[in-house]
C-alpha cells in the first residue's frame, strides 16, 4: 500500500549506487592523491567553476540559501539553508578533492 502511493512521487529510473570498493588502483596511487590533496588544503586554493568565489555569486557574500525546483512538475520552489560555517567549508573541501582527482588518472 505504501509503494502504491509513493509511485506517483517517482519520476526517474532508480539512481546506480556507486560500489564501495576502493576507487585507486594501489595504494601508490592512493598515497599520491592525498598527499596533492594535503598541497591543495595547505596553499588554500580555492577552485573556481564551483560556485566557490565570490566572483561566482552575484554578491560579496556567501548565499545563505538556495532555491531548488521541487514537485512533480517543478512548479515550487523551495529554500535550502546553506550555513556558511557548516556548508561552505565541506563543499569547498569536496571541490578541491574533485579538482585534486581530476589530475589524475584514475
Amino acid at each position: 500500500m505504501i509503494a502504491s502511493k509513493q509511485q506517483a512521487n517517482i519520476n526517474h529510473e532508480a539512481i546506480h549506487v556507486p560500489s564501495r570498493r576502493n576507487p585507486f588502483r594501489s595504494n601508490e596511487e592512493e598515497k599520491v592523491f592525498f598527499t596533492d590533496l594535503h598541497e591543495v588544503i595547505a596553499q588554500d586554493i580555492t577552485p573556481v567553476d564551483f560556485g566557490l568565489t565570490p566572483e561566482e555569486w552575484g554578491s560579496e557574500v556567501y548565499p545563505a540559501v538556495e532555491a531548488i525546483l521541487v514537485g512533480r512538475r517543478a512548479a515550487k520552489y523551495v529554500e535550502i539553508s546553506l550555513a556558511e560555517p557548516i556548508w561552505y567549508l565541506r563543499a569547498r573541501l569536496w571541490c578541491q578533492s574533485l579538482l585534486t582527482l581530476s589530475f589524475h588518472s584514475y
